[in-house]
């Protein structure tokens, strides 16, 4: 399954390679997750080997993480000891049957 999802990942690059003119997208990414009530979020990625990133809360309760924008990768929040994933666009399975949320940048023309 993971073979399969950083395939669909370089065709998607490839697609959009071939698109002609293209824009660069932003340097990064501000990825949120709305759970006002949590005590302790923290934020996983593919960027770094799954290794836990502090999160801050903003003043409506969001919880936020920057990250770079130029690469594919998969992320997952964790709010309370507990997996969550955000509203996202590109989701695939990991080998444990857990969900993951994936970015991959966009170029437009």
């Amino acid at each position: 399954m993971k073979r399969f999802s950083i395939l669909f990942l370089f065709m998607l690059l490839i697609l959009y390679g071939c698109a002609g003119s293209t824009v660069k997208p932003a340097e990064t990414i501000l990825l949120t997750i709305n759970r006002p009530e949590a005590e302790k979020v923290r934020f996983f990625s593919s960027l770094d080997g799954f290794k836990a990133r502090a999160v801050r809360q903003n003043t409506l309760g969001n919880w936020q993480v920057v990250l770079p924008s130029d690469q594919p990768f998969a992320y997952f929040f964790q709010v309370d000891g507990l997996p969550a994933l955000p509203n996202c666009l590109f989701r695939e399975f990991d080998d444990f049957g857990t969900q993951h949320c994936l970015h991959v940048p966009v170029y437009e023309e």
